[in-house]
């Protein structure tokens, strides 16, 4: 798109923040102004990224506030995701190469998104968020390099087959911990999103390749989500299905955090949604998709602002307390609501007018065009100062709203290759290392994991790895972290 479009597009995102919305010239249906909306936003968080000071590690995204970088590894995954994404629906192909080196840079020396400068404090969700944007990248058919002999499924296959070796059954009779180490906070707390993630790869694994042991693992997943209360159902309503934050390994999983963010929610739709349209899923499509509508019916009534139909983090959202990652989490929301409306068109009566009144809302939050705000409901204070989660979640509701092109399977060109864990164990986590990666770190970056909850629940405290503070006040001002 040319200087021009860009122009315009500024400009009917600055007219959509007018206080009079009957002078509102964008047009969340029209797809050309979504798309030239939506590349001013891209175009806004590569150019940041660009300009990042030197020395630029390729594949890592910054942010200085005050000095203190607060945007984490795994957020930077979330971006080459969105932008991956953002290709598959609009053509823009500027980016391309940026991409594809930050992506490929980032893959560690067993090419599984363990890379040395992370490896001491990052999570298995963090892992799992880089799998998925290689999936992604698989499903749309995004280039591959040409200077690289392993393919975007060969990458997300990689982690799968480690994260598999990590399932724990000597603790809650299974799940992932949040963490990989049993030197970090964090280690004795299984979450939702690192079972969530998985849950959700291997969802996509399955169908992408047919393979049934993919298939098994999201079912067992999915299955001890809801054994360890962590999925429950009947919280909102009596067909609803909440997801919480994650639950004590120390005590069982018999005390869960009940505190509710959209990521995690959106890690198990979108899972949900690639699990209904496969026909190899043990789990027939009807009770899959009750459980998607079941999700659709906590989406409503928990992340929802009143009636305006416009999406909200209610955990900190109201308050101004989300961190800068939490920021970018209702942008995974409506990536998982356009991805539930592709594979289960019966859904769209209720997604639709959600991601409409949202990307609206999202666009109303730009008055200059590329620095967003985090607030769509008016609820909370405005910012005038650029943060990449803001962006992110404007970026990924605008795509969500011209819906999803072909998502590829295997059978649309890239050959599919086996999976080595056909059963998990629980000794790939307690000794520090995985699987032979390299676990030292020279400079390790911050890496809080997509999870808020209480990290070292062995003696009650909530704490986070990681300097990022996924959480920060958003935890402490959620009185709904509770521990039951």
């Amino acid at each position: 798109m040319g200087k021009t479009q860009r122009l315009l597009a500024t400009a009917l995102l600055g007219a959509a923040h007018s206080a009079t919305a009957e002078t509102v010239d964008f047009d969340i249906t029209d797809s050309s102004s979504t798309k030239n909306a939506s590349g001013t936003i891209a175009e806004s968080i590569i150019r940041r990224y660009n300009d990042q000071p030197a020395p630029l590690i390729p594949g890592i995204f910054t942010l200085e506030t005050n000095g203190n970088q607060n945007w984490p590894w795994y957020g930077s995954g979330m971006i080459w995701d969105s932008l991956i994404n953002y290709w598959g629906q609009t053509g823009d192909d500027q980016f391309n190469d940026l991409i594809q080196q930050g992506l490929y840079f980032q893959t560690g020396e067993h090419e599984d998104f363990l890379p040395a400068n992370q490896t001491s404090m990052e999570g298995n969700d963090d892992q799992a968020v880089w799998a998925l944007a290689a999936m992604t990248a698989a499903e749309v058919g995004f280039p591959e390099p040409r200077d690289s002999d392993t393919s975007y499924l060969q990458l997300a296959q990689n982690v799968f087959d480690s994260q598999a070796a990590r399932w724990d059954s000597d603790t809650c009779k299974g799940g992932l911990r949040w963490q990989i180490f049993a030197f970090n906070n964090g280690y004795n707390y299984k979450s939702s999103s690192a079972n969530g993630a998985f849950f959700q790869l291997a969802a996509r694994l399955g169908r992408f390749t047919g393979n049934q042991t993919y298939y098994n693992w999201a079912e067992r997943v999915l299955q001890w989500s809801k054994d360890s209360r962590i999925v429950q159902k009947g919280i909102s309503s009596g067909q609803s299905w909440a997801v919480f934050d994650g639950a004590d390994a120390t005590q069982n999983c018999s005390e869960i955090n009940h505190l509710q963010l959209s990521f995690s929610l959106a890690l198990y739709l979108q899972g949900a949604a690639y699990l209904s349209n496969s026909t190899g899923a043990n789990s027939n499509t009807s009770s899959m998709v009750d459980f998607v509508d079941g999700l659709l019916s906590t989406v409503s009534d928990s992340f929802i602002k009143n009636q305006t139909g416009i999406l909200q983090e209610t955990a900190c959202s109201s308050f101004d307390t989300c961190a800068t990652d939490m920021r970018a989490f209702l942008g995974s929301l409506s990536r998982a609501l356009a991805t539930t409306q592709y594979f289960i068109p019966s859904t769209s009566d209720k997604i639709a007018p959600i991601l409409q009144s949202s990307g609206t809302a999202a666009a109303k939050a730009c008055p200059d065009g590329d620095v967003c705000d985090y607030n769509w409901t008016g609820s909370g204070q405005s910012t005038s100062e650029f943060d990449f989660g803001s962006d992110l979640s404007t970026l990924n509701t605008l795509v969500a709203n011209l819906g999803l092109a072909q998502v590829r399977t295997s059978d649309d060109g890239n050959a599919a290759s086996t999976p080595t864990n056909s059963g998990g164990n629980s000794t790939a986590t307690s000794t520090g290392t995985d699987n032979g990666s390299s676990s030292g770190s020279d400079n390790p970056s911050s890496s809080a994991a997509p999870s808020s909850g209480a990290a070292d629940a062995g003696n009650g405290a909530v704490s986070l790895a990681g300097s990022s503070g996924m959480v920060a006040l958003g935890i402490a001002l959620v009185a709904l972290v509770q521990l039951v």
